[in-house]
């Protein structure tokens, strides 16, 4: 379902980093994000009743998040949902992170377009699949 790998660190016009396109784990645990993603998630306490529910039925789906690494939002929630995946032990290979932007001409889009017909409005977004259909 999912397609290779894609993303590109930018600067934004203030100097700030930013990823677009689709990334993973190990991309915000390096340059700027690492600050903010390291020490987060490290802290984060998953609650074992919540991953002990999730184990079994959460690998049935596909995953798909949007979000933005400039996002106060996103930046809470992403270390805490790789947390509960990786407790889980949910296949990362059913997962795909795409990171969009904030520019006013390109406000929460990707270099791929991957959020076309989506109605990606905030971020973060998670879209959850089941035999390749959104599970609403």
């Amino acid at each position: 379902m999912f397609s290779q790998s894609f993303n590109k660190l930018r600067t934004d016009q203030k100097g700030n980093e930013l990823l677009l396109g689709e990334i993973s784990k190990s991309d915000l645990t390096n340059n700027t994000f690492y600050t903010w993603f390291s020490k987060n998630y490290n802290n984060y306490l998953v609650d074992k009743s919540i991953t002990k529910k999730l184990k079994g039925s959460l690998n049935q789906y596909e995953i798909k998040v949007f979000l933005g690494t400039w996002c106060g939002d996103s930046k809470k929630e992403i270390l805490r949902f790789y947390k509960v995946l990786e407790a889980t032990k949910f296949p990362e290979n059913q997962l795909q992170v795409i990171a969009v932007n904030r520019t006013k001409e390109t406000y929460k889009q990707s270099s791929n377009h991957e959020e076309k017909g989506l109605n990606i409005h905030r971020v973060p977004t998670f879209i959850f699949y089941k035999n390749g259909k959104e599970n609403k």
